[in-house]
């Protein structure tokens, strides 16, 4: 069942880089979790313009210049997508200073542009300083998914001190949407008060994401489940009726059965 869920989550990654709202890729549901990563990671450097050979002979240049030099250059003459590519063969250390000095907007823009896979060292390498000001223009930008890629890559340390800067819940939820490490996720709501996990919880039906809630709560300890299952007593019917739905159709019946039988319970009650 967790294989079932993280293949679902690369579907949905892959549906967003192929830009499929109409689902004409339906067919990639034959493939395994890690052939859709693979597929996605390729799709993205071929869609960067991959060219190895002649972005680490660019990087190359970079040493010979002071960080600020780099910078500049970065943002009055390459673009965002030239800029990321180049990143991936600059070393750590240099990337670091020459990011110190690179505008807010843009860095967030390069972050956009770049395969978290492909530059984990460097963005667990960034200050929680850089971190913060990145995670402030991404969600300004509503670029979920971006945040989405470096919650992957990033310690769980650092992502759930940056949790704390994601106060929206709409903006929790479109982030976990896209989030393979769910277990990151299921330590944020541990941690959230039962006021702020009902609003999650009564957004993610506003905003049809409570396949969010769900796929989540499923990686919940017990305690947590029946803390989840006491706030459910108070949502109105609708809103339980599509959360059991939900989780019939994500087959997580056995794994979530104290959330299952609340449902049942306040809806025949309630009706």
């Amino acid at each position: 069942m967790e294989d079932d869920l993280h293949k679902h989550t690369e579907l949905m990654k892959l549906q967003h880089i192929l830009n499929d709202e109409k689902n004409e890729f339906g067919f990639l549901k034959q493939l395994e979790e890690q052939q859709l990563a693979a597929l996605r990671i390729r799709i993205s450097e071929t869609m960067q313009l991959e060219q190895s050979a002649v972005w680490s002979k660019v990087a190359k240049v970079t040493t010979f210049m002071p960080n600020l030099v780099n910078a500049k250059v970065a943002e009055t003459i390459l673009d965002p997508m030239i800029t990321a590519n180049i990143t991936y063969y600059v070393p750590i250390k240099e990337a670091i200073g020459i990011i110190r000095y690179l505008s807010v907007p843009f860095m967030a823009k390069v972050a956009e542009q770049l395969i978290p896979e492909r530059c984990v060292e460097l963005i667990n390498a960034l200050s929680m300083d850089v971190m913060k000001k990145l995670v402030a223009q991404l969600l300004k930008t509503k670029s979920h998914f971006t945040l989405a890629g470096f919650v992957d890559v990033t310690e769980k340390k650092k992502v759930l001190e940056l949790s704390n800067y994601i106060t929206k819940d709409e903006d929790v939820l479109r982030i976990s949407h896209y989030v393979q490490n769910k277990d990151y996720l299921a330590d944020l709501v541990e941690g959230f008060s039962n006021g702020r996990l009902r609003s999650l919880i009564e957004t993610s039906v506003e905003i049809d994401l409570h396949e969010e809630i769900i796929i989540v709560a499923s990686h919940l300890p017990e305690k947590q489940l029946k803390r989840i299952s006491d706030i459910l007593y108070d949502l109105p019917l609708s809103s339980l009726d599509k959360l059991l739905q939900k989780t019939t159709a994500l087959k997580l019946d056995d794994q979530l059965k104290i959330i299952k039988d609340t449902l049942l319970k306040q809806l025949n009650i309630q009706q």
